[in-house]
């Protein structure tokens, strides 16, 4: 299964460190929108890591340059 997938996040403070607060992923015409932000104690939830694990998808993404780093 092809999965588009891409993040939005924020820099924390003066450093490196950066916070995911958005994940968008999508399926055929289905689009799910996590606000990771607001995930309890900074977790996803399972079923969305199954997902991510999952070997059989493929995931692609457009200008993720930013998003890798």
């Amino acid at each position: 299964m092809i999965v588009g997938i891409d993040t939005e996040w924020k820099k924390l403070g003066k450093g490196n460190s950066h916070l995911t607060t958005l994940i968008q992923i999508c399926v055929s015409t289905h689009c799910l929108i996590v606000q990771a932000l607001h995930a309890t104690d900074g977790q996803i939830p399972e079923d969305l890591k199954k997902f991510l694990e999952e070997e059989e998808h493929i995931f692609c993404g457009a200008a993720i340059d930013h998003d890798i780093r």
